[in-house]
């Protein structure tokens, strides 16, 4: 297996549930990320982050090829772009990493941005689910 890759994978706190509530074994993504999502491999790994509360809050391992289903998980999208997961760690909202205690080790942030206004620098990500997240050199 060549090098692990990190991906950005975003939940509001209602889709979070959901997704724990479902056994936590599927994570899904809006059709428009189709292409972004081949890039995902079995063995990379998803950094969670919840919008509304600027939390990282869990780390699943991809254990499948990208696929489409519409079965039901989530109760407002079906998020048809799939892939199988395995949760290997798993925060409550309390307990998530606040944001901003990481946003010197992750390539997501413009370092001009994040000191400025980190709110907008993650705002500007939530468009962009299914990114691939590297460490800054």
């Amino acid at each position: 297996m060549g090098a692990r890759n990190y991906w950005l994978d975003l939940f509001t706190p209602v889709t979070w549930q959901e997704f724990l509530q479902s056994g936590g074994k599927v994570s899904g993504f809006r059709d428009s990320r189709w292409s972004a999502l081949q890039k995902v491999k079995p063995g990379d790994y998803f950094l969670c982050y919840v919008t509304g509360i600027s939390r990282w809050i869990g780390l699943l391992e991809i254990t499948s090829e990208p696929f489409r289903d519409t079965a039901p998980i989530w109760k407002d999208e079906s998020f048809p772009c799939r892939v199988k997961v395995k949760v290997v760690a798993k925060l409550t909202p309390e307990t998530g990493v606040p944001v901003k205690e990481m946003k010197d080790q992750l390539s997501l942030y413009s370092k001009p941005l994040a000191e400025r206004c980190l709110g907008l620098a993650i705002s500007g990500a939530h468009r962009q689910s299914g990114r691939q997240l590297t460490e800054r050199p």
